[in-house]
């Protein structure tokens, strides 16, 4: 599922991968460790959050 990504600027675009009530995966372009973020998804609204981990690269 597509999904903006709005930490500050500029807002990106990334994908849903995995979605639960404990949280999400998101690919995205980087986004460090803590970075607070808005994501905004049809159909499932607006979720705040923040970045606990990174995938290794």
């Amino acid at each position: 599922m597509t999904a903006t990504i709005v930490t500050s600027a500029p807002v990106m675009v990334g994908t849903i991968r995995n979605l639960s009530v404990e949280g999400m995966m998101i690919e995205t372009p980087a986004l460090r460790e803590a970075t607070r973020l808005l994501v905004k998804s049809r159909g499932r609204g607006v979720r705040m959050g923040r970045v606990h981990r990174r995938a290794a690269e």
